[in-house]
């Protein structure tokens, strides 16, 4: 996935995955950690805009899936 705009938004971009996307996938996240990456050539870190990978690992239903369930949301 990428975000695209300020760093600030990038909360709701992780709520639209778990909300949005892999409800309707028919995947399901694999237990192994998930990153971003901060491109400098893409990323301007001291404006806190730009593009930011998010590696977010799936699973087949049923293989390797997250135990702890979706991450809460915001108040």
């Amino acid at each position: 996935f990428t975000h695209r705009g300020a760093a600030s938004g990038l909360r709701a971009t992780w709520e639209a995955i778990w909300r949005d996307w892999l409800p309707g996938s028919g995947w399901r996240p694999a237990d192994t950690p998930d990153f971003e990456r901060y491109d400098p050539e893409r990323f301007d870190a001291p404006a806190g805009v730009g593009e930011i990978e998010i590696w977010f690992p799936v699973a087949e239903p049923g293989r390797g899936t997250w135990p702890h369930g979706a991450p809460p949301s915001t108040p």
